[in-house]
């Protein structure tokens, strides 16, 4: 009798931790985007570049990819806003 129970109880726990995060065209395009030429040269940083512009040419690469890989997929990018440049 114990061992049914402890059952019940784990198989709904079981099915809240595995799936829908990472299956996604978002998900999946998100980590397409690493892959891409333009986010591996900024990946490793050189000294010239400070931290806060290499910040940002890394995050606006990043998303660039990503868009681009949703636009190939025929998904609909929607508009937002431009990450802040740095002073």
């Amino acid at each position: 009798m114990m061992r049914r129970g402890v059952w019940l109880l784990l198989v709904p726990l079981a099915g809240c931790g595995w799936g829908a995060s990472g299956t996604g065209p978002d998900a999946v395009c998100e980590r397409q985007a690493y892959d891409d030429p333009a986010v591996k040269n900024l990946m490793v940083p050189t000294r010239a570049q400070t931290s806060s512009d290499h910040q940002y040419a890394l995050t606006l690469a990043l998303r660039n990819a990503k868009q681009a890989c949703l636009r190939q997929r025929g998904i609909v990018v929607r508009g937002g806003v431009e990450p802040v440049k740095p002073r």
